[in-house]
């Protein structure tokens, strides 16, 4: 029973991993290279055409999972503090708690995607013209960029 549980789990993992990276691949059976945008449906489909089936294997805990998983990314896509959250929270923040978490979130969101234009911008430069025709600040943006993923990183 509890690999049964364990296995549901892991298609919910595999829905917010769908949801976080769906042009990554995945190679389905460790043969097929699918794209987990297509790979997470093909695996839904086999659950719900083998459920039908009594093969003994739990595949409405496989397609719960997967509805756990989907209801789990919609909460954090849309910045939603989750209930049990709540409960941990300082009386005098819960008020507020879901609308200041969703203005860092989308700050930060665009602070990461004007630094991801930017770093493509750089990069594409130094592919098309080489590392010498970068200008000053465009060398620095690159060291600050490496510290700050050394420092992610932890080294």
């Amino acid at each position: 029973a509890m690999i049964i549980g364990a296995s549901g789990a892991l298609m919910g993992v595999f829905v917010a991993y769908y949801k976080f990276f769906p042009e990554r691949t995945l190679l389905l059976f460790f043969v097929i290279p699918l794209k987990m945008k297509y790979a997470i449906w093909v695996l839904i489909a086999l659950d719900i055409m083998m459920s039908q089936t009594n093969d003994s294997i739990a595949h409405f805990t496989h397609l719960g999972g997967v509805l756990a998983g989907f209801i789990f990314m919609y909460l954090f896509n849309n910045n939603r503090v989750p209930f049990w959250k709540r409960w941990f929270l300082p009386k005098n923040k819960k008020r507020n708690s879901r609308s200041n978490r969703s203005e860092k979130v989308l700050e930060g969101e665009v602070a990461y995607i004007d630094q991801d234009k930017q770093m493509d911008a750089i990069l594409s430069k130094v592919s098309k013209e080489g590392v010498s025709s970068l200008t000053e600040s465009e060398r620095q943006y690159l060291l600050k960029a490496g510290d700050r993923l050394r420092r992610r990183r932890g080294q």
